[in-house]
């Protein structure tokens, strides 16, 4: 199957995914899946959804005017045009599927230099709704038919289902009406292959699938038949503790994936042969500890205090290397300091063993290229010699790093587009010996640039130093309009753009500021995430940044366009007010009680690193 139409298929299947439901998951799909999204109970989710702040947000008659021009635009342009071609209502469906819904992908390895194959099936249970839907699905079938559509019909497993064929060409056409965009990349040959997908319905099931054989598998596991099941893989059976309370969970299997990625890059190997380096793609996927990852799952519940969501990488710590090895945190106290101010909208704090990452940097390296780990060791050794003989790059850089990454970032000074992409913002670097630190930092800097370049200023009896910052690519010859500032306090080594937040960092110790920590309610919402020793622990104040992104875009919506439309042709540019018009926005305050603030943990176990998310409800909309 190419590759636009299996996605094309998938996103018909999610269509319908999104209205609908199945059987649970694990127990309806076969053991060869690898990858599924699922809505355990459709129903309890669109409640769960209307009672959230978003779902309260979006109900709300002060932004009636804004969303009704962005759903008629959406109806217009997409959705009626695609009703149009398939001659169905998505709406006369929405009320008929009320369990559970699963989509899945299946993946068969191709034989020798073979593309793998990719197939999909999605599953939604009508419950009591049984033969309303089935009614619905005859009543489409026979306009279908009428219409001249070609349709097959045979039976699975002793149920009726029916296979919808239309060529490429006829395929190409229903997604340029939907999307006239596409018609620009169409394909000027008419393809006559066929685009196929199968349908029928279960008992109260409704089946569809890009194969018969996938959806057989599904009825002979709902019939209770001998094919193995998702919930007999181990891989799958490691994360089910996470999906048992989720309103939606995903989950991906990334074997098959990396076995085809590295079996490809043995083949590309004696590309190695013509490399002076030495370094292979194999050699490259093995240094980067990607053999080492097994699964990807995410759970999101919505609950009466709040939205909570969890993703989890499988790397189990014996197979552990490369970056994994590298990014795998300590659970250390990952608080934010009492001088973290309290008007921070955004702060994070990483307890990463920099001197850890820079020798697993060492190590991958090593293994990548022998030649270009001596390399690096060779100037890493020379670095700065030329003008200090008794400069040590190794020893006053990378051995003064600490295990602590503090970041945290305050609202943008003016609305507008500029200042909101770069609002000011403070890094800190913990390090045993900041002050060493400062001075290695600005003599390797010193090594690329003009010493007349760096400028040297006191603050506080602290140094601070500044330099222009580097240009982005392709503004080479632009001159530099912002300074990188950098000074040693508190145990950090602080970088800042802006001598504002860098000048009262360094006053906090003198000063103290309100601190963020204190905030109301914060230490109790992070119990529901782990804690505050996971390690990683993020903030941010989503009443504040939504406030300064909605107020920005309402005063520049047409500088925001002509910035989306600077390297487009007048056939692709975006007409952004027709569907989106922030001018319709009503001021902040009268939505404001929708947000408040979330929260976000990292921690690493023996089987992984899990990433956890937290956003309260706020007070305002408390029962």
């Amino acid at each position: 199957m190419k590759l636009k139409y299996l996605i094309a298929s998938i996103l018909t299947g999610a269509t319908f995914s999104l209205l609908a439901a199945a059987p649970p998951a694990e127990q309806l799909l076969s053991a060869d899946t690898f990858m599924v999204f699922s809505v355990p109970d459709l129903a309890k989710a669109k409640t769960s959804f209307a009672e959230s702040p978003a779902g309260q947000l979006f109900r709300d008659p002060e932004v009636k005017q804004f969303k009704d021009k962005f759903l008629t635009r959406l109806t217009t342009e997409v959705s009626e045009p695609l009703e149009k071609a398939l001659g169905i209502k998505w709406a006369e469906y929405a009320d008929l599927l009320q369990g559970q819904a699963t989509i899945a992908v299946t993946m068969k390895a191709g034989s020798g230099d073979a593309a793998p194959q990719f197939d999909w099936v999605a599953a939604m249970d009508a419950r009591e709704k049984s033969d309303a839907l089935k009614t619905k699905l005859a009543e489409l079938k026979k306009k279908w038919a009428d219409g001249g559509k070609q349709l097959k019909t045979e039976r699975i497993r002793d149920v009726e289902f029916t296979t919808l064929s239309v060529t490429e060409a006829e395929f190409d056409k229903i997604m340029q009406n939907a999307f006239p965009k596409a018609k620009k990349n169409a394909s000027a040959k008419s393809g006559q292959g066929k685009v196929e997908f199968t349908f029928g319905q279960a008992d109260s099931l409704l089946i569809l699938g890009s194969k018969a054989q996938e959806i057989e598998k599904v009825l002979a596991r709902k019939a209770g038949g001998q094919v193995q099941s998702l919930a007999e893989v181990a891989e799958f059976k490691s994360s089910q503790a996470m999906f048992r309370d989720a309103s939606v969970f995903g989950w991906m299997n990334l074997r098959p994936i990396l076995a085809i990625a590295s079996k490809k890059a043995s083949q590309m190997g004696g590309a190695a042969a013509n490399n002076p380096m030495g370094a292979s793609p194999e050699k490259i996927l093995s240094a980067l500890g990607l053999d080492g990852l097994k699964t990807i799952a995410m759970a999101y519940s919505a609950a009466a205090d709040g939205d909570q969501m969890h993703l989890f990488i499988n790397v189990p710590e014996s197979g552990r290397k490369g970056i994994f090895k590298a990014l795998a945190a300590d659970a250390k106290e990952s608080a934010p300091p009492a001088f973290v101010p309290a008007d921070a909208v955004q702060f994070s704090r990483w307890r990463l063993d920099s001197r850890k990452v820079w020798s697993s940097i060492e190590t991958m390296i090593a293994e990548i290229s022998p030649m270009a780990s001596g390399i690096l060791q060779m100037a890493m050794s020379q670095a700065g010699k030329d003008k200090d003989p008794n400069f040590d790059l190794k020893k006053s850089l990378i051995d003064n790093l600490g295990d602590d990454i503090v970041m945290y970032q305050k609202s943008p000074k003016d609305l507008t587009l500029n200042d909101l992409d770069s609002p000011p913002t403070l890094f800190l670097l913990g390090s045993p010996a900041a002050d060493q630190l400062s001075q290695a930092i600005k003599a390797a800097t010193g090594l690329m640039m003009p010493p007349s370049m760096m400028k040297e200023r006191e603050f506080l009896g602290k140094k601070v130093y500044s330099f222009p910052m580097p240009n982005m690519p392709g503004e080479e010859n632009a001159k530099s309009t912002k300074n990188i500032s950098f000074a040693a306090g508190a145990g950090y080594l602080s970088f800042a753009t802006d001598d504002a937040i860098l000048e009262e960092f360094l006053r906090s110790s003198q000063n103290q500021p309100k601190s963020l920590i204190n905030q109301s309610g914060l230490k109790e919402a992070s119990q529901k995430i782990g804690g505050l020793s996971t390690g990683l622990w993020a903030y941010e104040n989503q009443a504040e940044t939504m406030k300064t992104t909605l107020e920005t875009l309402k005063k520049e919506s047409g500088k925001l366009e002509q910035m989306l439309n600077q390297d487009s042709s007048e056939e692709e540019k975006i007409d952004l007010k027709s569907w989106v018009d922030f001018s319709l926005l009503p001021s902040f305050d009268k939505i404001a009680k929708y947000f408040h603030f979330a929260l976000y943990t990292g921690s690493v176990t023996p089987e992984g690193f899990s990433f956890r998310y937290y956003s309260p409800i706020p007070p305002s909309l408390k029962k």
